[in-house]
């Protein structure tokens, strides 16, 4: 797969109307934002806000529930640019939001047969609702499920679990795990360094391509060791490689000079364009489809707060950049990287799902540079 190219043909947020819908919605979600609960740092959220939904063409919506009038007013308060749109919807984001901790809670103490056939939960906003995913979708596995909890805001969806896609040093580049042969790679996502203590300069990856004591390879030259990994991360699947001395860590997506990867991070909303550059798939794109979603294993939550995406990948892409790409500052926000896919087994659809770059960093207390 050659190094993409300034007139490589791919689609761009024209005239950045998602970056401008995504620093909006930023901007309504701080402004909403109440006193964070007693008991964890998590913020809530006042009733009348459903949740929002940024379109291809960059408009924001925003749901209200409720009197749409306080509403649409409370939101005006914080913004009138004409891109934001209003829609009426049934429940709110912070109710929707309390449902996913009662779903984690409830599968925790489920049944083993119970809690073995989810296999993914998240926050859908632009339907309204949380969807529940089961390996088996029969009205009588519902009827299981719905035995250990029961929300009308559930709305339910056949998937399988989640399949890692495990097998100068660039974003994007093919990580084996030998010296002498490449049958088991992964790919590199960013350049980072420690915040604090000795500041080890390095990059990461996906938790479950690398051990913690693996060394790894490039083209047959050793570029680092694995000094921390976690596949299941309470946020993140990721692994930190302190670099060896001899290796240059660059932020040239796939080596291309005309593709910089910015240091900033960034948590762009439901409906954005995104970007991935893997060692398998190289570079394909879609558009999220959920910021908060879960994964499960043998029943059990294994990672949160995860984000699920409509772009290609396949085996050899965990660990690969996610980025977005504003077509009019040419900056390609770092987003996050890639963890592996769930399928539909009956139509054949899948997601792609990723680790949030700020959940990464935080989880080894890492900055981008």
């Amino acid at each position: 797969m050659d190094a993409i190219s300034s007139n490589r043909a791919f689609p761009v947020m024209e005239m950045a109307c998602q970056e401008e819908a995504n620093v909006i919605n930023h901007q309504i979600l701080d402004g909403l934002c109440l006193n964070s609960r007693s008991d964890n740092t998590n913020p809530i959220y006042p009733n009348y806000y459903g949740g929002s939904y940024i379109e291809p063409d960059g408009n924001l919506i925003i749901y209200i529930v409720g009197d749409s009038i306080y509403g649409t007013n409370a939101i005006k308060s914080i913004t009138t640019n004409p891109i934001v749109k209003f829609k009426c919807c049934e429940y709110s984001y912070q109710s929707l939001i309390n449902v996913l901790d009662e779903i984690y809670e409830a599968v925790k103490t489920a049944p083993k047969t119970v809690a073995k056939n989810v296999t993914a939960f998240g926050l859908n906003q632009k339907m309204n609702c949380v969807n529940v995913c089961l390996a088996d979708i029969s009205e009588s596995r519902i009827d299981e499920f719905k035995q250990i909890y029961n929300n009308p805001s559930v709305s339910f969806l056949q998937m399988n679990e989640v399949e890692y896609q495990s097998t100068n040093v660039y974003p994007g580049n093919k990580l084996c795990l030998s010296s002498s042969t490449c049958n088991s790679y992964g790919s590199i996502g960013f350049r980072v360094r420690e915040k604090s203590g000795s500041k080890r300069t390095g990059f990461v990856t996906a938790g479950h391509v690398i051990d913690k004591g693996e060394s790894c390879f490039v083209d047959r030259n050793n570029v680092g060791l694995c000094v921390s990994s976690e596949i299941y991360g309470a946020k993140a699947d990721a692994a930190f490689i302190v670099a060896e001395k001899t290796t240059t860590l660059q932020n040239y997506i796939n080596g291309d000079t005309n593709a910089v990867l910015s240091t900033k991070t960034d948590q762009p909303g439901e409906g954005t364009l995104v970007n991935l550059w893997g060692a398998q798939s190289g570079h394909t794109w879609g558009y999220i489809s959920n910021t908060k979603y879960y994964i499960t294993k043998g029943g059990v939550v294994v990672t949160t707060d995860l984000v699920a995406a409509e772009y290609p990948s396949d085996e050899g892409d965990s660990g690969g950049v996610i980025y977005t790409y504003i077509s009019s500052t040419g900056i390609r926000y770092t987003v996050g990287i890639h963890l592996g896919t769930a399928s539909d087994p009956k139509t054949g659809k899948s997601y792609s799902i990723y680790s949030k770059a700020d959940n990464v960093l935080n989880m080894f207390n890492l900055e981008r540079y």
